[in-house]
Order: C-alpha cells, then structure tokens, then sequence
C-alpha cells in the first residue's frame, strides 16, 4: 500500500505564493504530528520525500515512530512553476493548466501535466518494484497528489484535475 502524504502548511501556503522552499508555520509542524499520529501503528517498509524543507520535516515528523531513512527524490517536487515560482497564486489560471489533456503552458513557465506524470510515474514504477506489497510512505506536495490520483484512478468529476486537491497534512491510500 501506498501511503500519500501532503505536507503541512508552509509560510508561503498562508502568503499565496507558488512553490518556493518554504518551512512548515507551526500549524503545518501540528498538522504534521497529527498525521503522525495517525499513521504511527502503521509498518512502513520505506520513506519517500521530495527534498524540499516542507516535505522532508513532514516526512521527519512522521518517522518518529518507524525510525526508517527517508529517501529524497526530486521527482517528487511540485510541479515546475518556472518564472511564476514565488508569485501570487491568485494572477494563475490553475483551472486552465490543470485540465487533463490539457499541454497548456506559459512559454518556459509552467510543466505539462504530461511532464508531471511522466516524472511522477517513474519514481512510482521503482517504488512498486522495490517494495511490491509492502506498505510505503511517499511525502510530497498538492500537484504531485492530483497526478497520483489520476494514476490511481481516482478522477475528478470534471477533467479538472485542480478539483482534486488534497488539505496540508491529508493522505490517500493506493494499491502498490
């Protein structure tokens, strides 16, 4: 089983701002514990994290009680936001970009969503390969969350994959 978590709320998650590499607020460090909380009876055979601060403390909060490595993969990083990174989410049309099938871009800004799965689905073929029928937690952000529900099956109503948004803290569960 795959474990999916997103991180707890970041500084830039209350300012607005895209992507960036930002630290937990203390109510992502609490959001965090609860997780924590709520996978601690839970065997994991493995820990995967984006390497950014806010996935890898997560991830940190969470392994305190299954003392395991946490393994860092880019792969695992927000989708790219380019030149927008650090910018006022509310100028973004996310509805446009976030639309299955959908390859709209602004030039050099923003990764396909086609790019996205590709990179997403590849550290997730290693992970089912290594840990076939084990349980592992994969620690990671918003866009990486839609796109792995999509992979999953697990789609919008719409083909708006933005309707798919996961809470700071939320996890889903996947066959692995």
């Amino acid at each position: 089983m795959i474990y999916f978590v997103r991180h707890g709320q970041t500084y830039n998650n209350v300012k607005k701002l895209l992507g960036g590499n930002a630290e937990l607020t203390p109510e992502g460090i609490n959001q965090a514990k609860a997780t924590a909380e709520k996978l601690k009876d839970i065997k994991f055979d493995a820990i995967y994290s984006s390497d950014m601060i806010r996935t890898v403390q997560t991830a940190q909060y969470i392994n305190v009680y299954h003392n395991l490595e946490i393994v860092q993969d880019k792969r695992l990083r927000e989708r790219f936001h380019g030149s927008k990174e650090l910018s006022d989410e509310t100028t973004y049309n996310f509805d446009e970009i976030w639309t299955i099938n959908g390859e709209v871009t602004y030039p050099g800004v923003v990764e396909t969503i086609s790019e996205l799965g590709d990179r997403v689905k590849s550290i997730l073929e290693e992970i089912k390969q290594k840990h076939k029928g084990k349980n592992v937690l994969v620690v990671s952000h918003c866009g990486v969350g839609r796109i792995m529900q999509y992979i999953h099956g697990i789609v919008p109503k719409s083909t708006n994959l933005y309707e798919q948004s996961l809470n700071n803290g939320e996890y889903y569960t996947y066959d692995n």
